[in-house]
């Protein structure tokens, strides 16, 4: 949440996180919808036939974009925007913010490769070198992932 409100009180933070995060990086659904949005927003601002031809947006223009594609409710409406904005005294630390939501997603991967890797070997059903293949495949992913600030 304080992610997300950094970038509602400064956009300008956004080309200073957007590398080390994507959608896939949230665990709350409502802060995928939310981060997407906002990355669109930051990407057709100030161009010719663009959303808006203006040279920056804001939360009134984000609320409006998101009733436009059916995403407003999804994210909890005019409360939970509010919400998000006063999580957040200043927006300096987005990126120190962005790194720890990087970190709790490849936790993530690596307990769900983990888990697979475990139900794998309970069900006896592959061969040993074949499970411990996939778990290698599967870690090699979000080491890559995590070196070039991409999900794996």
């Amino acid at each position: 949440m304080a992610f997300i409100g950094s970038l509602l009180l400064d956009p300008s933070m956004i080309p200073k996180v957007r590398h080390i995060l994507t959608t896939d990086d949230f665990y709350c659904g409502e802060n995928r919808i939310l981060f997407a949005a906002i990355l669109a927003l930051s990407d057709s601002f100030g161009k010719p036939g663009s959303y808006e031809q203006t040279s920056n947006w804001d939360v009134v223009i984000l609320r409006d974009h998101l009733q436009k594609t059916g995403n407003y409710r999804k994210i909890g409406g005019a409360a939970h925007l509010a919400e998000i904005i006063n999580a957040v005294p200043v927006a300096y630390n987005a990126p120190h913010y962005a790194h720890i939501i990087k970190r709790h997603s490849l936790l993530r991967q690596i307990i769900n490769a983990s888990t697979e890797t475990l139900h794998a070997a309970w069900n006896r059903q592959q061969e040993p070198k074949d499970i411990a293949y996939r778990a290698r495949m599967q870690f090699g992913k979000i080491m890559e992932g995590e070196t070039n600030g991409k999900p794996a």
